[in-house]
Order: C-alpha cells, then structure tokens, then sequence
C-alpha cells in the first residue's frame, strides 16, 4: 500500500533550521523521520513550504542527499493546501498521506508505524494519536478524505493555514492609494542553461589550514561543499575541525612535487627521493594529524601523479584506510587511471578549476563549463581555493539560487556517486 509523506515548512517556524539538536535542525530530523517511513510502504516525500523560506529548504534537500519533491506557496491557504494533498495522492497513487509539520524534531518512527497500522486496519479516514505530547506524531489522512476536504474548503479560499482573527475596530477611512507594481528582479546569471540528465555540481575548496578567516566566509555556503586541508600548517587541525564542525565534508590535500622544480609544494610534502615505504608512512602521518577525513587530493603533484609506482602506493594506502583518492589533474599525463586499474580501484578526478584568476566573468565562464559537463555526464568536480575569499564566496551566493531554480543538485564528493571504475 503506497504512503505519501508530506512535511510543511511554515516560515513562521522561528528556529526550525537552528543546528540544536546534535548538530541538525529540526528540518533536517523531520526528513530523517519521513525517510525512516519509507520503510512502512512505498512511501515519497513531498515538502509544502512558504516562498520565504524556499532557498532554505533546497539547501537543506541539498544537505541531506534527500529526493524529496518540494513545492512552494508564497502564501499556503487552507484550501491549497488540501488541494495539493489530493493532487499529490492522484498523481503518486498514494492511498494515504503521513502528515506533520517540519518544526518537530522528535517525531516518532514507533508512534508512526502503529499509527498507520490502526488506519489500514480500521480503513480510517483520518488518524492521529491522542495523550501523547505535541511534536511526537503525525496525522494520517485517507487519499479519498484528502478529495472530498479539498472540495469543502472551496468555501474558506481566502482562511490561512493558521488564520488570525482580529477584532475589528472603528477606523478612519483611509484614502487607498495607488497600487505600486513590484519589479521582476532577473539574475544576470539567468542565461546559464537548465539542468538535465539528473545533474549534481561538487564544489571543492583546496588549500585550507593558512587562514582561518577566509575559511570562514566558505563556511557559511548554504549547500555541502568539500573542503581540502593542507598538512602540517600552523591551521592545519583548527581548519580541518572547524570544517566537521559546520557539516561539510573534510579531505586530505596532500602536498606533492610538481615537474617545476622551482615549485615548492609545502610542508609534509611527496618528493621523488622517498622511498615507497616513506611515502606510505608520511600519508598516514598527515591523515593522523588532520583527524577524521573522508578522501584526499592532491597539492601540486604533477610529478609524482605522473609515476605510476608512487601514486599506487598512495591509493592503495587510502583504499586500505576506507578513503578515496580524487585526483585534482594538475597534469594530462597523470597515471592515475592506470594505477587504478592496475590495482582494481576506483577514484575520482577534477573537471574544472574554477578560479585560475580572480577576474568575476573568468570564474563565471569556468563554472558554466562545470554545468555543461554535469548536463552531459550527470556530475561535475569543481576545484576553486581558499584563497579566493575575498570573491569566490559572494559569486557562488550568488548562483546558488539561480542554479538551484534551474534544477542542479549540489553534494560533496563522496555522496556523488562518480567513481570511476576503469
């Protein structure tokens, strides 16, 4: 029997995307519990959410990997709101609905189950759960309920969802004034194409552990971000835990000799003198010191990528540890790919570096290659750096509304799906 759960996001919920609860929102434990639902039926997830908190909840969709389809009202009515629930329930072929508001962190999976196993049973038009505390349980309402109250509140069209009545009070006629027409803002961004082919963007942010206030300001992106952190750095450790601490995802970027002698990679770096073991034991030293990671990078390192023995040893050592390897092709004779299938391991690789230089259009026009190369591929790895703070963070604000409109799904690197098998 299928079950469609809804959450609404009402933008009167004061705290309902504050980190609180064990570092999650109590949007993001409500997506949990109606992911958790999944489990009752052939259940999807469908979210109701005001047009002034819409950036918000893609951000958190976002955050969370969840398929979830969300629709949005700039103001919800009574009567739309039920309308939804009946078009809803016709287009899945839903039977039921499992509804709750997106503010209650505490929901029940247990209260949920016996609930909606009470409404089968019994065939109930409608369900909810009686002497427990407020926030703990959902609503469950018939898909046929859901028709027949969609056409009773064509007679309370104009009631909110939670009307307020006010006592009217004798007033001086006041002269209306002319309507002002409110301007369409357009994004200058708006030219850049629609999504397709299911496509995610990955942004990644190299170089961190130098400066912790231009970390800061990649911080505060509204969507997972990758962040990559340079070992052995007076920031290295600060970086990397301030990174977990705001949710994004933590790797390794791993200093390596370039083909340019003159390059200097940086402190605990991979030269070509280090015999395999020493390679080994200085990647395991670096990991240690940066704490808890999920991958790595690397920093520079066209010479040593380009040797196929020195870089196996790398990915083997990462691949015993449960890591994946990305590699940043900072050469296209990086041996890579034959490591990898030498030693039957998949990794993955960079598309696109975004900020080559600090010019807006130039990064902009790298970013786009970025979304033509999801569009045809279905993902794109973007590398840009911590150094670029004072730019790089306001442009992808920028965009983020733009390219979440446009339909493009933003994740970190593990959670992409694009290894690469050979």
């Amino acid at each position: 029997m299928k079950t469609l759960v809804i959450l609404y996001a009402d933008s009167r919920s004061l705290h309902i995307f504050d980190h609180i609860f064990d570092g999650k929102s109590a949007f993001e434990r409500c997506l949990c519990w109606a992911d958790s639902c999944k489990k009752l039926s052939d259940s999807e997830i469908v979210v109701l959410a005001d047009k002034s908190i819409e950036t918000e909840c893609y951000s958190v969709l976002n955050k969370c990997n969840q398929n979830a389809e969300l629709l949005v009202q700039e103001k919800w009515t009574i009567h739309n709101l039920f309308q939804v629930f009946a078009e809803c329930t016709e287009k899945t072929g839903a039977e039921n609905v499992i509804f709750a508001w997106a503010d209650q962190p505490f929901l029940n999976f247990g209260i949920t189950e016996k609930i909606l196993s009470d409404h089968i049973e019994f065939s109930g038009e409608y369900t909810f759960a009686e002497g427990y505390p407020a926030g703990l349980c959902p609503e469950v309402i018939n898909a046929g309920t859901c028709r027949i109250l969609s056409q009773l509140s064509e007679s309370v069209k104009k009631e909110t969802v939670t009307p307020v009545v006010e006592e009217k009070k004798s007033v001086p006629e006041v002269k209306k004034q002319p309507e002002v027409k409110k301007e369409v803002v357009v994004s200058k961004y708006d030219y850049l194409p629609k999504a397709v082919n299911n496509a995610k963007l990955v942004f990644v942010f190299d170089d961190a552990g130098q400066n912790m206030n231009h970390l800061e300001k990649f911080m505060n992106l509204p969507f997972p971000i990758t962040v990559a952190v340079l070992p052995k750095l007076t920031y290295s450790r600060a970086a990397a835990d301030r990174i977990r601490k705001a949710g994004k995802e933590v790797i390794l970027h791993q200093p390596m000799q370039a083909l340019n002698l003159n390059v200097n990679p940086g402190p605990g770096a991979i030269t070509p003198d280090m015999s395999l073991y020493e390679i080994e034991m200085l990647v395991k030293e670096n990991i240690a010191e940066v704490g808890a990671i999920s991958g790595m990078n690397n920093h520079e390192g066209s010479m040593i990528t380009e040797d196929e023995n020195r870089i196996s040893v790398v990915m083997q050592t990462l691949s015993d540890m449960g890591l994946y390897f990305l590699d940043s092709r900072t050469t296209s004779q990086t041996r890579v790919p034959q490591a990898a299938m030498s030693l039957g391991l998949s990794y993955y690789e960079r598309n696109v570096f975004i900020d080559n230089t600090q010019n807006i259009s130039d990064m902009v026009k790298e970013i786009e290659k970025g979304l033509n190369i999801a569009n045809q591929k279905g993902l794109a790895i973007m590398i840009g750096h911590i150094w670029s703070a004072n730019t790089l963070p306001n442009l992808l604000m920028e965009l983020y509304p733009v390219l979440v409109k446009k339909g493009y799904k933003f994740t970190t690197v593990s959670k992409s799906g694009g290894l690469i098998t050979p």
